[in-house]
């Protein structure tokens, strides 16, 4: 029997589907190649396959992944070895729950009965190991606490979805986890210049909280983008398929182009400060022009934001909304230094709405660079 059980873990763990081995398994019985004896324990062999697989996929994702695939395998190890011991009642059990005969010497008979037979013993087998296991839940989670630990508070991982300090996951599973911290890193850009905004529609609110905020949210996008490329880069050291070598490209320069964002939108609201502090404000022109220019650099924004979240191509729309920043950037640029020339407007505020409208440029610029990876990396894997 450990030799049958030894089987049907390795096939699961080399088909990386327990489903697959499962049906693999009752095609051979109907057909009368193995018994339901056989069948049952490779079902149980398959158990523990899926949870190998399981742990190969946690491998390089966040902690708490990691812990929960260690739960499932000493959750599956456990209820095989009872279903081991109690192997022949256990059967009897199966056989007196489900009508047929799956140990009739006629082949027609037991092809009636065994898959049935099958599926009820997989069934009975998750349903007693979870009430038996049902009072020791506590006692499993630290078990797998101790199994994978989180390291001391001050190495906590910057990484919300994937566990540095381990060996890069399967590189699909990896990409997905990739994507996920893509999308952290780009809500703490949208977050940065929503309070940067704020700030600019309104002269008179104190900009201390938000400043702080775009700071901290800031730092953290470079560590994140740090972080996340030497991810990427350990990853790139596997071998990957033409597709995911691009995805995996692809994806460092997009978190590189979120960290030029962040610096650009942390300037804007440095920039700001600086006509608070000195009691300045723009003038009345470039404070009526700037709404247009927000909005449509928030609309890049979220269009980019979208296309991280969905992994959907939008270069081309992208593209236009960018040529619309550029060219609204040059118009109001024209507009200004005019009225800087013939002295309609204080020269230091006119300098730092000049400025202003670079990193306004400058977000889209990034923004499209963003969805231009995307796309390249999507096209790519069509």
């Amino acid at each position: 029997m450990m030799i049958i059980i030894g089987i049907g873990t390795i096939v699961t763990v080399v088909i990386q589907s327990s489903s697959a081995t499962m049906a693999l398994t009752i095609t051979l019985a109907h057909q009368g190649l193995i018994d339901f004896p056989t069948a049952a324990a490779l079902i149980l062999g398959e158990n523990i396959g899926t949870t190998i697989t399981a742990n190969l996929a946690a491998i390089g994702t966040e902690v708490t992944a990691q812990r929960a695939a260690r739960a499932h395998f000493i959750f599956n190890i456990s209820g095989v070895l009872w279903a081991m011991i109690l192997f022949m009642p256990f059967l009897s059990l199966v056989d007196m729950l489900v009508p047929g005969d799956p140990f009739a010497k006629e082949l027609a008979v037991r092809k009636g009965a065994i898959a049935p037979h099958m599926a009820a013993f997989h069934t009975t087998f998750n349903i007693i190991n979870t009430l038996l296991f049902l009072p020791f839940i506590g006692i499993l989670a630290k078990i797998a606490t101790k199994m994978v630990s989180s390291g001391t508070p001050s190495a906590e991982p910057t990484l919300k979805y994937i566990n540095q300090g381990g060996t890069p996951a399967t590189p699909d599973v990896a990409l997905v986890l990739v994507k996920k911290e893509l999308v952290r890193m780009h809500s703490l850009i949208i977050e940065m210049f929503d309070k940067t905004i704020e700030g600019l529609n309104d002269p008179k609110k104190d900009l201390s909280t938000s400043a702080s905020d775009v700071r901290e949210c800031k730092s953290l996008v470079v560590t994140l983008e740090d972080a996340l490329k030497e991810y990427l880069m350990k990853l790139s050291e596997s071998r990957l398929s033409r597709t995911t070598s691009v995805e995996v490209t692809s994806a460092i320069h997009i978190a590189h182009h979120i960290k030029n964002t962040s610096k650009h939108i942390k300037r804007l609201h440095s920039l700001l400060e600086g006509l608070r502090k000195d009691k300045r404000q723009l003038s009345t022109q470039a404070q009526e022009e700037l709404p247009n220019m927000v909005k449509q650099v928030k609309e890049l924004l979220e269009l980019v934001h979208t296309s991280i979240e969905e992994y959907k191509p939008i270069a081309d729309q992208a593209e236009e909304l960018e040529q619309g920043v550029k060219k609204l950037r040059n118009e109001l640029r024209i507009k200004h230094t005019k009225r800087l020339q013939d002295g309609s407007c204080e020269l230091v505020s006119g300098l730092t709405y000049i400025d202003m409208l670079a990193h306004f440029r400058q977000i889209g610029n990034d923004s499209f660079n963003i969805a231009k990876f995307i796309t390249e990396a999507y096209e790519e894997s069509q």
